[in-house]
């Protein structure tokens, strides 16, 4: 599968996204999401000062058909509860960020980041428009607070990349019940 390209990987995602949710029932969905929030909480709470997650901006996505309800999950994350969540918007080849409350301009300090698939490097792989990687070669996030979520067909060995990529950290959800940290 490595061999692909990047136009190849984006015909798979749609086989295995079809494939998962046709073969995976809702209780079994809420379980995973569950157990994403549950690591999403665990890698926060391990890797940041609280203060420092209370005073936090976490810029999310709106999901798109096969993506993960980021909002819903965030919801669920008890070291999140406080943080204010910011949405992208875009204009040409430009995105920015406005908090969800107020719609004003903010440069959040962690983010959710949407994609396709991750690889064990932490390349990912989106939609194709390049938002994320030109903001992220623009800003100072580091690379810990770029965090990738995702259902498990999501994590791969191996995705093409180039100069243009920027990476992410990967939290894998392993299985029902089961959760491990970054890849």
């Amino acid at each position: 599968m490595s061999q692909l390209s990047k136009i190849q990987w984006r015909e798979e995602f749609k086989k295995r996204a079809k494939f998962f949710f046709e073969n995976t029932e809702e209780h079994n969905l809420e379980k995973i999401h569950l157990g994403i929030s549950a690591n999403l909480n665990n890698y926060f709470s391990q890797n940041f000062l609280p203060k420092e997650i209370r005073q936090s901006i976490v810029g999310i996505y709106k999901p798109m058909r096969y993506e993960l309800p980021v909002k819903n999950i965030l919801r669920h994350t008890q070291a999140l509860k406080s943080v204010l969540l910011a949405y992208p918007e875009y204009n040409g080849e430009a995105m920015w960020f406005v908090e969800e409350k107020n719609l004003t301009h903010v440069i959040p300090n962690f983010f959710i980041v949407p994609g396709l698939f991750v690889d064990t490097c932490g390349n990912r792989l989106g939609r194709g428009k390049g938002y994320y990687d030109r903001y992220f070669k623009t800003c100072t996030v580091p690379l810990e607070r770029r965090i990738f979520l995702g259902y498990p067909f999501q994590f791969v060995d191996t995705l093409p990349n180039d100069a243009n990529d920027e990476k992410v950290a990967p939290l894998l959800f392993t299985s029902l019940g089961e959760t491990s940290g970054l890849l």
